[in-house]
């Protein structure tokens, strides 16, 4: 079954055990049942209201959805399909379950239920969930729990389920100063009490705190439960969780590191955001394990808990839970316990609704295995379609809704300058994404290179306005290493793009090797002839978005570099084009900017430097730069990929070589 490990990884934690309750405890337990039961009734008044201004079919979506395990549904071509466990589900399905140990039952998260009306997000505040009435309601009542809470403490004061319950409380009234004060107090050396400060932190925004203190937490952990508190199999893509189950937790770790490091959302922030998500998600958890049962739901298995605290674990707390309604609720709770296995009613039955901007920030299994070797495809944040809206029939492993807006961007195009003590990365790549619209303000852009979670340098900043070019230039070390572009809006809107993979750095001129060689190919365009005829490194300000030409790009401007070639070697310079299409495609196309048939599917054109077919500038230095330039001429070019080569042959017979690919599109504009 789909969550057979979620339930071990979900069963009762230690960190807040009832075992051997005193008095105080146990009637502490009846008194937080009791307000539990005040929040439940005044949810369910919510509810109501909110029920009576859903349109009809959006009742009936919320009704299906949340008995998700009891009906069939049309997908998004209009077929009926059975709403399926993850691992059963059908193509194009959309609403898939989330199984606990009972395979009668689960649970069926979604981001695409519709608007919600007059309700605020449940994932940092509870009472988000309750109408202005009803909120003001039930203030008075949890406050004198909390009191009650401090009673019970004082004679156990390192009691830390009741410290738990009743930081969790104060965090709910949204009494941060409180909440803190108590979690300090917490017992010192409890490893869980460093647990409550990192969710106190949390709530207080402060990432870098909050993952200091569930370090602590993890440190004073017993091996064990580290090891279970750590694990992110739930989380993983099957063919990475089924290698990640296999690992000793040791080793577990050690790719957890790994693992989080490219999941981080934003790596010009400081902390990671998405991991102190999941250790903030497992602390809730255990702290509604703890009481069995909160506000709402039960949190045992037999009452579908486990499922519940499996997808809380993958998707964190729902923006908006929708009830069904006292009938529906009786009528749930009546076929449970009518059926060959009878299973505990567990009512209120509801929906568990996320918000479609949440994103999916973990990498693909290629990319944890080789990190500098990723590619801008192995992260999803979320799929959006052309209209700049969120693609709702989307299905990560999981998710998670960060403090800003996350969109991702192209790679754009990357070369590389080596000079004789440094090597500086050039590169050139469009802000543009449906969500980024047009007069959308400006964009702080900040190129940056990671090597850990604890090796991350800005090399280039920039001001770039929504949907234009972002050209910088900025010196890197050689070797590998993980680039990334994270621009933040400067207006109000929240938005942040970014975009991310790895290269590999070469050496800087004083090592290279037999002290001559070539760079690689930049792309460039709309390169005027001043620029053309005197080739410098400032001509890489014509660097193209992208490696794709259209038809409003009639003519493709390469860039190259030799590296300690001089006049006296007297090159001979090759630029040949391949087609990746079927032999045959360039015998239809004669003669192309001075290029001549070289075989069935390739053009090329060779000249010495001595005749002036292309432009040479050269940079003196202990190792010189000879700085090429050479204009094609496009125009006649069938859309289609195609590798672009050029070869320096020296009159010894020396020769060197480089490569690119480059496509070309019969649309107007580029994407």
């Amino acid at each position: 079954m789909v969550m057979a490990t979620a339930t071990r990884l979900h069963g009762q934690l230690p960190a807040f055990s009832s075992q051997n309750e005193d008095a105080s405890q146990l009637k502490a337990r009846l008194e937080i049942s009791e307000f539990h039961a005040l929040w439940q009734a005044a949810w369910q008044r919510s509810e109501d209201v909110r029920r009576s201004r859903f349109s009809k079919p959006e009742l009936q979506q919320r009704v299906l959805h949340a008995n998700c395990n009891d009906y069939h549904f049309k997908d998004r071509f209009g077929w009926w399909a059975q709403a399926e466990a993850s691992h059963r589900g059908l193509p194009g399905t959309q609403y898939r379950m989330i199984e606990g140990v009972r395979p009668d039952f689960g649970v069926c998260p979604s981001w695409f239920l519709g608007e919600v009306v007059d309700a605020e997000d449940e994932r940092r505040w509870r009472d988000g969930a309750l109408v202005p009435k009803e909120r003001a309601r039930i203030a008075q009542p949890r406050n004198r729990l909390i009191e009650k809470l401090r009673g019970h403490l004082q004679s156990t004061p390192e009691n830390t389920w009741l410290s738990g319950q009743l930081v969790r409380l104060l965090l709910d009234a949204r009494r941060y100063d409180d909440a803190q004060q108590q979690a300090e107090h917490c017992h010192p050396h409890a490893a869980w009490c460093d647990g409550l400060r990192g969710l106190v932190w949390t709530y207080r925004d402060s990432t870098v705190k909050a993952e200091q203190a569930f370090a602590r937490m993890l440190d004073r952990l017993p091996e064990a439960e580290r090891c279970m508190w750590q694990r992110l199999t739930p989380l993983l893509e099957e063919q990475l969780a089924a290698r990640y189950a296999d690992l000793s937790c040791e080793r577990q770790a050690a790719l957890n590191d790994t693992i989080w490091w490219l999941a981080d959302p934003l790596y010009r922030d400081a902390g990671n955001e998405r991991k102190v998500e999941q250790y903030v998600r497992r602390m809730e958890i255990a702290l509604r394990q703890a009481t069995g049962q909160d506000e709402r739901y039960a949190f045992d298995q037999e009452r579908m808990g486990d499922a519940l605290a499996a997808v809380i674990d993958r998707f964190g707390w729902p923006s908006y839970t929708a009830a069904l309604g006292t009938m529906r609720d009786r009528w749930q709770s009546h076929r449970r316990s009518s059926m060959p296995t009878p299973a505990p009613p567990a009512p209120p039955y509801s929906t568990f609704e996320y918000a479609p901007q949440a994103v999916s920030s973990f990498a693909s299994r290629r990319s944890v295995s080789a990190p500098y070797g990723a590619q801008v495809n192995d992260w999803t944040l979320h799929p959006y379609d052309l209209a700049g809206a969120p693609v709702l029939f989307w299905w990560p492993k999981e998710h998670f809704q960060a403090t800003r807006r996350l969109v991702q961007i192209e790679g754009g195009q990357c070369f590389f300058l080596r000079r004789h003590t440094y090597v500086e990365v050039a590169l050139s790549i469009p802000l543009r994404h449906p969500a980024i619209r047009d007069g959308s303000g400006d964009f702080d852009v900040l190129l940056l290179k990671t090597n850990g979670p604890t090796s991350v340098d800005s090399i280039a900043q920039q001001m770039v306005a929504g949907n234009a070019i972002a050209r910088m230039r900025g010196a890197v070390a050689s070797g590998p290493t993980l680039l990334a572009v994270e621009a933040l809006a400067t207006n109000s809107s929240n938005l942040a793009a970014r975009t991310r993979y790895g290269i590999t750095v070469p050496p800087p001129l004083s090592e290279l090797q037999a002290g001559k060689g070539i760079s690689g190919i930049a792309l460039l365009s709309d390169v005027p002839d001043s620029v053309l005829t005197h080739p410098s490194e400032q001509a890489l300000a014509f660097m193209m978005p992208s490696r794709e030409a259209n038809q409003s790009v009639p003519s493709l401007v390469l860039y190259w570099e030799n590296y300690g070639i001089t006049v006296h070697d007297s090159a001979t310079t090759t630029v040949r084009i391949v087609s990746t299409a079927s032999p045959g495609l360039f015998r239809r196309l004669g003669v192309l900017s001075g290029m001549v048939a070289d075989g069935d599917n390739a053009l090329a054109v060779t000249w010495p430097d001595h005749e002036p077919r292309g432009y040479m500038s050269t940079l003196a230095g202990p190792t010189p730069v000879q700085m090429r330039m050479v204009s094609l001429n496009l125009s006649g070019l069938p859309a289609g990929t195609y590798d672009v080569s050029i070869r320096s042959r020296l009159k010894n017979g020396q020769e060197f070589s480089t490569s690119t690919a480059f496509t070309k599109t019969d649309r107007s504009t580029t994407r």
